[in-house]
């Protein structure tokens, strides 16, 4: 990704030469999958970028197989390198052409994260602010134990519809228009949002994660300039507690939400019942027979009696079992 994918910068190309190169690709890629055109799409870039370092197209994963695409095109391109679900391609020029594989259920999901070039990068602190999480798979409400705030219990689906994912952030839906002229177009939206604040922006109050990947980024480094020059606020950016961030939510979201939390109440409260540290005040065992004789009493421990005397009584039967 990036262009550099192969350890060395990748042969720039001009918007023409990137549009007959995209097309020549997605033809390859259509010849191969199992239904009609349909089966990729490049990702959409502001109208005004003249210059691109690599291509990136988005490829149902379920109706390509990029074994019998290399096997008939292997000729058209040096090398490829694989990278989870992203196969880099190195044509002859040196041009690179990055094919990102999705599940076809996500496709229109995550071509709207991509598009635009780091809208849904700037989309995601936005979600952040608030308390949930956007990415290529949609917005989802990140979990965490009450009593622990830096333990994840799980996360929950909130929307996959981009539409629904931009109203619920504030920002006017993008179907049915033209998309954006320019980055800056891209920035205006962004601030036009009622949850943004230049806090979840600015490379000083991110992670080091963060810092280190946005700092590289052309895009990025070009909102920081324009929150330099037209946000000169100096308000403290708002803390929302889950309750508030719960209240944006649907009914389904909130239920689910109460009911992976009650569960894992009830999971931590019944470690504090039947644990290592009871069974070896009982059975004296320690190390690994303490292990094995926990291991034999899985499932067979009612956490509703006396925890104690079962585990006096199954440990007589266990000394005789073994």
């Amino acid at each position: 990704m990036g262009g550099k994918a192969f350890g060395f910068e990748a042969k720039r190309m001009s918007k023409t030469e990137y549009g007959f190169i995209l097309m020549q690709n997605l033809r390859r890629i259509n010849h191969i999958g199992r239904l009609d055109w349909g089966n990729a799409e490049g990702v959409i870039s502001v109208k005004d970028k003249e210059d691109f370092g690599d291509i990136d197209i988005l490829v149902k994963k379920q109706v390509f197989s990029f074994e019998r695409f290399w096997e008939e095109y292997s000729s058209e391109y040096k090398d490829y390198k694989k990278n989870s679900d992203v196969v880099s391609l190195l044509d002859h020029q040196d041009r690179q052409i990055d094919l990102i594989l999705t599940p076809i259920y996500l496709f229109d999901t995550h071509f709207d994260y991509l598009a635009y070039n780091d809208l849904g990068n700037f989309v995601g602190r936005l979600a952040r602010a608030v308390g949930l999480k956007y990415g290529h798979d949609g917005l989802s409400l990140v979990v965490r134990d009450p009593n622990n705030s830096g333990s994840m219990i799980g996360t929950i689906k909130v929307y996959e519809d981009t539409g629904r994912v931009y109203n619920l952030l504030g920002l006017d839906s993008i179907e049915g228009s033209n998309g954006f002229n320019n980055m800056e177009e891209v920035y205006k939206f962004i601030m036009s949002s009622k949850y943004y604040h230049k806090d979840s922006f600015l490379l000083e109050k991110q992670s080091n994660k963060a810092r280190v990947r946005d700092r590289k980024r052309k895009s990025y480094s070009g909102m920081l300039n324009y929150i330099k020059e037209n946000d000169a606020s100096n308000s403290e950016r708002r803390k929302y507690s889950i309750f508030e961030t719960l209240s944006m939510l649907p009914e389904g979201v909130r239920l689910k939400y109460i009911r992976m939390v009650t569960n894992n109440d009830q999971s931590n409260y019944k470690k504090t019942l039947f644990n290592g540290k009871v069974v070896m005040e009982v059975t004296g065992l320690k190390g690994k027979e303490l292990g094995a004789f926990i291991s034999y009493c899985k499932d067979k421990v009612d956490l509703s009696g006396n925890v104690n005397l079962q585990v006096k009584v199954l440990f007589n039967r266990y000394k005789d079992s073994v």
